[in-house]
């Protein structure tokens, strides 16, 4: 074995040569990335944790509750969590200060076990008292929507008591019944200002009357469109101070104002026609209503003379000019008269009835009124009831020879004198089928009738004679014969035609209501594109739908509503205009069914309310009470005590003073 000197062994490696490149040399192995997940025991350790399995972080349910105010900038307080699911991480969060102090502050605001049975008693109190109160709510609409009297209110409630109801004593008289019935009419008044600031456009119609208690009132209704349809809703029934157009303007303002539409914008703005029976003080052009909503307004808004009152005033001026028209009118009133004040005479009247083969009606009476609708139910009520052939006897049939009989046999000078008028006036008219022809056997009533109808056509032609005429003479009327445009029934049938249509009248409405357009963001080209492409769609597929539920269509569905959305600017002004004004006269039909002799002592603004709910309410059915019911709450200066029974009391004996001695 060869021995190392000690040089050798001490000596200096020697360098070996290395066959590594530079960048060999430079690179350093890579560490290895650790996961780390969540683990379900730390919930359990740590009670405040909460872990998101869907975004997959965690955060701290004492710093989320109170935020980063009281937990500082953490990532346990934030909605997106941590992902860092370390235990050192958690430890730390569990340690920290700010931890500490939301935990502390989380246990001082938890209920004891105490309080929330208290709260939970409180709940349950106050689930029943609202109960009882929804009873009373229901029982005061009720009330309202028949139109009964509020003294009725406590009778209804103690039937309720009786059939098993739970009701408590309080609230429970007539005066909570109109306080009730108050906050009613309050909730329906806000969606009523609901639904005319969501309009773009509406108008509205006026009429005045007086009622029991000699009060001079202005009732107003707003017509606009809900869910893509015209509705008549009611704005107020005001009191007027001076009937003058002046006054009745100023009634028409205060009756928005107390809807909660003070704001000119809200409602003026938005106005494109009025529409009032023919009076002057309504549609005077110098000093009517019209005239002043014109000057404030703008002169685009249109005057309407309601269609029924026209038809009305012309069939007047017919039964003015024709003697014939005023003895059907007599006779219709005389035979109503006959059987309305004699008992005897109507049951007589059916036994006649009976023995003919006939169905006897109570006949209806004429005198009073003025509507057409009522003068042909009594007609038909007098000379229907016949069968299909005609060869059963009618109504009239009865009615002529029960009269004659009554003219014969009756003691009561006033019967007989109207039972003999009666039948002289029908004499003529009794046998027309039996005889023949009219102008073979009554040439008078043959020429009378001629000249009825004649009258007729030509009052009508008066009356309608500024909607009738091929060249209106003003721009409102212009504007009217304009919307024709829109009927698609009338549209021509070629394409070439149905291009050109319309086009001169749409650039006069466009020019008209250029104010109120411009400021509901219409654009006039895109309008008058859209009315080309509008034309051709409509023609081609839905020709065959009804005026209301095409326009209903395009405005509520989708792509018309979009795609349209300029041209149907024009749309919504031509729906709301307000062709007629009757419903008026119903507001006012309601009123005096409700303040009656026995109840003249409402106020305007409680018959208001009154008619609200009997003519716009809901069915009962339908009728939620909860709404009112929290309204009712709100508006009280004090708490309300739906419970409060009052303190009991106890009679103390007195004793004499010489008996203690």
């Amino acid at each position: 074995m060869a021995k190392r000197t000690l040089d050798a062994f001490f000596g200096s490696a020697q360098s070996k040569e290395t066959t590594l490149t530079n960048n060999e040399e430079d690179e350093t192995p890579a560490k290895k990335t650790t996961t780390y997940s969540f683990r379900e025991e730390w919930l359990k350790e740590f009670t405040w944790l909460r872990y998101d399995k869907i975004n997959k972080t965690m955060n701290c349910y004492y710093c989320h509750k109170f935020g980063p105010t009281y937990a500082g900038n953490t990532k346990f307080a934030a909605d997106c969590g941590t992902a860092q699911f370390k235990h050192d991480t958690l430890s730390k969060h569990n340690n920290s200060l700010k931890h500490k102090q939301c935990r502390d502050l989380h246990i001082s605001r938890s209920q004891s076990p105490l309080q929330a049975a208290f709260r939970r008693q409180e709940q349950i109190t106050h689930s029943a008292e609202e109960a009882e109160m929804i009873v009373k709510f229901n029982t005061a609409y009720f009330i309202a929507k028949n139109e009964l009297p509020f003294t009725k209110f406590k009778g209804h409630l103690e039937l309720l008591k009786k059939n098993g109801v739970t009701v408590n004593p309080t609230y429970s008289n007539d005066t909570a019944c109109a306080q009730f019935i108050g906050v009613i009419a309050e909730s329906l008044k806000l969606k009523t200002q609901k639904k005319i600031i969501d309009a773009c456009y509406l108008s509205f119609m006026i009429d005045g009357d007086t009622d029991i208690s000699t009060k001079e009132c202005e009732i107003i209704y707003c017509r606009l469109l809900v869910n893509g349809k015209p509705a008549n809703i009611l704005i107020g029934h005001v009191e007027v101070q001076h009937a003058h157009a002046k006054g009745v303007f100023d009634a028409t303002k205060e009756a928005f104002q107390r809807l909660g539409l003070g704001s000119a914008r809200e409602w003026l703005a938005k106005t494109v026609a009025m529409g009032a029976d023919g009076a002057a003080v309504n549609l005077g052009h110098k000093g009517g209503v019209i005239s002043l909503l014109q000057e404030e307004a703008g002169g685009h808004i249109i005057p309407f003379h309601c269609m029924p009152h026209r038809l009305e005033l012309a069939m007047l001026s017919v039964h003015r000019k024709i003697p014939l028209v005023d003895q059907v009118y007599s006779l219709l009133n005389l035979v109503w008269k006959t059987y309305h004040y004699s008992s005897k005479s109507m049951r007589e009247l059916r036994a006649l009835g009976k023995e003919l083969g006939v169905r006897v009606n109570v006949p209806g009476g004429v005198s009073g009124t003025r509507w057409l609708p009522h003068v042909t139910r009594a007609l038909c009520t007098l000379l229907g009831q016949k069968s299909q052939d005609n060869q059963k006897p009618g109504q009239f049939t009865a009615v002529y020879f029960h009269m004659e009989h009554l003219s014969v046999t009756s003691k009561n000078a006033d019967i007989a004198g109207r039972a003999l008028k009666g039948i002289i006036m029908k004499g003529e008219a009794a046998g027309l089928e039996e005889y023949g022809p009219l102008t073979n056997n009554t040439p008078k009533l043959y020429q009378a009738i001629n000249a009825t109808v004649s009258s007729t056509v030509q009052h009508l032609k008066e009356r309608f004679s500024s909607l009738l005429v091929e060249e209106p003479t003003t721009a409102t009327t212009k504007a009217v014969r304009a919307f024709r445009v829109f009927t698609h029934d009338s549209w021509p049938e070629q394409r070439s035609q149905l291009i050109e249509y319309g086009a001169e009248e749409l650039d006069f409405l466009l020019d008209h209501f250029s104010a109120v357009l411009a400021r509901n963001g219409c654009d006039f080209n895109s309008a008058r594109e859209e009315f080309q492409l509008m034309k051709m769609m409509i023609s081609t597929n839905f020709k065959d739908k009804s005026y209301l539920s095409l326009w209903e269509t395009m405005l509520t569905k989708e792509p018309f509503c979009s795609d349209y959305k300029n041209i149907l600017h024009l749309v919504q002004i031509m729906l709301v205009l307000p062709i007629s004004s009757a419903v008026c006269e119903r507001g006012f039909s309601a009123q005096k069914r409700i303040k009656s002799d026995i109840r003249g002592s409402l106020h305007v603004d409680t018959v208001e309310d009154l008619i609200r709910i009997s003519m716009e309410g809901p069915c009962m059915l339908d009728f939620d009470a909860k709404e009112a019911h929290q309204l009712w709450l709100s508006q009280s200066k004090r708490s309300r005590r739906p419970n409060y029974k009052g303190w009991p009391s106890c009679e103390v004996p007195i004793v004499p003073l010489g008996d203690e001695m």
